[in-house]
């Protein structure tokens, strides 16, 4: 469908501005809550795992965990890492186990563990082991966790869904990149 078809766009789109044979850790955040950012990782990483590409999708949305609610909320995942009490593999959803395409970790409980040093290690270890890791983060102009969590990424997708956005905020979003 239309929808499919805008996926494989952009997937043809990120693999020639990335290039072959490297992974990436890759960012979606946007400026208003509900512009699609779990609905763009999701796709991206489906559309990725249908190339036979190793895909990971990491709920960095604390606060809401939309993308942990699909795979039914596990309580332990990215916080918990984070703050030292489980190894990484202890935290990744397999995809044989939430049926999915690509693995996932979901966000786990709340802390406030983003500026911890191992959110860098956590990030160069699943590019290491996937060719993608997409990043699922909250709105950047909501809470600061996307700012913190940007300068571990390689690139950021910023999502502008149409109908939401109001075009006067283009120049905002120009000078947040």
């Amino acid at each position: 469908n239309v929808i499919n078809e805008a996926y494989r766009v952009v997937r043809t789109n990120l693999d020639f501005m990335i290039g072959a044979n490297k992974s990436e850790a890759i960012m979606a955040t946007s400026l208003y809550p509900g512009s699609g950012k779990t609905f763009t990782s999701v796709n991206l990483a489906t559309a990725m795992a249908l190339k036979n590409k190793k895909v990971i999708v990491v709920d960095f949305d604390i606060r809401k965990g939309t993308f942990s609610k699909i795979v039914n909320s596990p309580s332990t995942g990215v916080c918990a890492y984070l703050n030292g009490q489980v190894s990484l593999d202890d935290i990744i959803l397999p995809s044989k186990t939430t049926k999915l395409l690509f693995d996932s970790i979901p966000t786990g409980h709340l802390a406030e563990l983003l500026l911890s040093d191992r959110l860098q290690a956590m990030i160069d270890e699943l590019k290491q082991r996937y060719d993608y890791v997409f990043v699922d983060c909250p709105p950047i102009t909501m809470v600061t966790d996307a700012s913190l969590i940007a300068p571990h990424v390689d690139r950021t997708i910023f999502i502008a869904r149409a109908g939401l956005i109001d075009r006067r905020t283009l120049p905002e979003i120009d000078e947040i990149y």
